[in-house]
């Protein structure tokens, strides 16, 4: 059986993103060590030129589980550009709104599309459901594990 041919991707040009302090906001107070999540944070963006931005929340404008891919998107563009002057960023942002009931979203500046297409962004929020069900997976390890290994898959290691 062939194995399925991935996409060549290059990382990001440096220029293309501002490195900026924040880049996590826990408002569900889950990482009381952020150190291990900021670390797989990092080479998420050494490897691919993308600076992630970790938003753990269980509400968007007021809205859980009800809100629409549509309000998700208007939020995320507002919450963009309130943090970042250029398209190189990505945030991600994971809103458990019941127990153990949950949606990732993903939103990407302009430049960082070019990298994070539609199969990157496949692999990054599969990765999250796949092991969001490992309950040997601490909250920090859980989040790390993500950006570690989607930043592997999507570039090729």
């Amino acid at each position: 059986m062939a194995v399925p041919e991935r996409t060549c991707r290059a990382k990001l040009a440096p220029e293309a993103c501002v490195r900026s302090d924040r880049v996590l906001e826990d408002l569900l107070d889950w990482l009381p060590d952020t150190e291990e999540v900021t670390n797989a944070m990092d080479y998420f963006y050494d490897k691919t030129g993308i600076q992630p931005y970790l938003l753990i929340c269980d509400s968007m404008d007021g809205k859980g589980g009800e809100i629409t891919d549509a309000e998700a998107e208007e939020f995320l563009d507002r919450r963009y550009t309130s943090l970042y002057s250029d398209e190189g960023h990505m945030i991600f942002v994971f809103m458990e709104y019941e127990e153990s009931e949950y949606i990732t979203f993903l939103y990407t500046g302009r430049d960082a599309d070019v990298l994070m297409d539609g199969e990157a962004k496949e692999i990054f929020l599969t990765n999250a459901d796949r092991y969001y069900t490992d309950s040997s997976l601490s909250d920090e390890a859980y989040f790390a594990k993500i950006f570690r290994d989607s930043a592997d898959e999507i570039m090729g290691k």
